[in-house]
This record gives structure tokens, sequence and C-alpha cells, in this order.
């Protein structure tokens, strides 16, 4: 935990929405009500006996396949849900990302490779360039698709502790960069595949025969653009707006923050000595990816 010492009542447009926020339930519980509602709706629509044409499945006459609503509360679908559960949790795309990073992160924090890397890497930086260059690792991050998620948002708390700077600050930077700014890059990523087979299907289907092709980087100059345009947004909200809401953040004495609240505490000759070691490891397994990338076979 950690002491945030603040000015006062926040006031103004953002004092209220920072107010109606706390006033919100927990995700999870926000999350489950959104189900139970779900499931009452599709009862009511069920009772009403809504239908709707389905957009591209049709009958073997070629007539379109009329699809009724179905109670979430029916026998099926609740013998479905408790069926079918480890499976849905097994699949969730996200959770093998979770699973390694949580193996390698844990490992890396509870030896101190995470603060005497951090602490040492922006040490000399200017702290000016800590939000801006959050924000654009975070944006580059989408690559990697959902690791950004599970990656970079924690990551970037670690960061801006080891600046002496409010965590929470660091995540909000990291997270506009990785959601809101999850269509931004500099090259084309597997977003740009998906919409481009996307693209592909519905020009397919809208039956036109122009000879268009489509180009996969034709998105390119969007996303180049969005990036330009989020960055500056990102660093102006996030050290004029968000960070001097926080207030100052003083890590409690049995924290685990409290490792990465001195930046300028100098590196250890075994700390030096380690983060060299960890260097050789990294580019050892690069090494290894390349020759099993470019080898025989």
């Amino acid at each position: 935990m950690s002491d945030t010492v603040t000015t006062g009542e926040q006031k103004g447009f953002l004092g209220w929405v920072e107010k109606t926020g706390n006033k919100l339930p927990d995700p999870v519980f926000i999350f489950f009500y959104l189900i139970i509602a779900l499931m009452i709706v599709s009862q009511i629509c069920a009772w009403a006996g809504v239908s709707a044409f389905h957009p591209s499945l049709t009958n073997p006459d070629g007539t379109p396949q009329l699809e009724e609503a179905r109670s979430l509360f029916s026998p099926e679908n609740i013998q479905q849900l408790w069926v079918e559960m480890p499976t849905t949790f097994t699949h969730f795309h996200p959770l093998g990302y979770v699973l390694v990073v949580m193996l390698g992160a844990g490992v890396a924090e509870r030896s101190g490779l995470f603060g005497s890397a951090i602490r040492g890497a922006v040490r000399n930086a200017p702290k000016s360039l800590l939000t801006p260059l959050v924000a654009l690792i975070a944006m580059l991050s989408n690559h990697a698709a959902d690791a950004g998620y599970v990656v970079m948002i924690p990551l970037a708390a670690i960061i801006f502790a080891s600046a002496g700077r409010h965590p929470l600050a660091g995540i909000a930077a990291a997270f506009a960069g990785v959601s809101g700014g999850f269509s931004a890059n500099i090259t084309p990523g597997q977003l740009d595949a998906l919409l481009f087979g996307i693209t592909e299907s519905a020009y397919e289907a809208s039956n036109i025969d122009g000879g268009w092709s489509v180009n996969f980087a034709g998105n390119w100059y969007f996303i180049g653009v969005l990036l330009f345009i989020y960055l500056p947004v990102i660093w102006m909200v996030t050290d004029k707006i968000i960070e001097p809401r926080l207030g100052k953040w003083v890590p409690d004495e049995d924290s685990d923050m409290k490792n990465y609240g001195d930046e300028d505490k100098p590196l250890t000759a075994g700390e030096k000595k380690g983060l060299g070691r960890a260097g050789l490891a990294i580019l050892g397994v690069v090494a290894l990816w390349v020759f099993m990338t470019i080898g025989p076979g």
C-alpha cells in the first residue's frame, strides 16, 4: 500500500466525475449485474417471441434463416454454462499470456531485476519524457495483441514509481496508450490483417465486380497519423490533469514499491553484475530464436 497526499476536495467537472466513479461498485460486480440484466432481457424477449432474420445464413430453399430469442434461464443454456465453463476459461486468449508473464515477472520482481533495471534506466533520463515514452511503447504494444494489457500497464506503474512519480499516473498513461491508441502504430500489425480479411469478405459479398483489390497497408496512413495525435494528448492529460489530482505519492515502509522510490540511488556492484548476466541471457534467447527461424528446416 502507499499514502497519497492530496490538496483537498477535488472540485469542478472532473471532481464530480471522480466522486461519481468512486461510488460505483467493483468492476467485478458491475459485470455480474450486467450478466444478470442480460439474462432477464433474454427471458423477456423469449416470452415476447422476439425474432430476426440472420444477416448471412439461409435455409436450404434460399430464404433467410429466422432466429428466435432464447432464454438464458432455459435448462439447456444453464447446462451449457456449467459444462462448458472450463473450456470457456481455458480458451480465453489472454490467459496464456497472463500465466507466462506472471511466472517470469514474479521471478524478476522478487530477485530485484525489475527494480535494478528500471532504476538504472530512469536514473539519468529526463522525467519530462517518461510519460510520452510509456505512452509510445504502450501504443506500439498492440502488435502483441492482448499482451500489451498484461505486461505494459503494470510495468508502467513500476517505471513511474522508479522515477519517484505516482504509479497510478503510469497506469493511466499506459492504459490510454494500449486501449485508446490500440489502432495507432508506426507499421501495420495483426489488427490490420484482421480488418483486411473483413474488408475482403464484405467486398466479395457485395457482388461488385470492379477489379478492385484490397491492399494490406491501406490503413497505414491512418494509424500513423493517429500515433502523432494520441501521443501529445496522452502526455498532456497525464501530466497536466491526472497526476496533479493524484497528489504526492509516498510509499509505505512495508510496501513492495518502496524499493522503487529512490531513483537517485546508484546501482551496487552486485546489481550491475546481475544486470549484465540478465542481458547476456536475453541475447542468448534472441540468438536461439533467430537460429530457429532462419536455420535449416
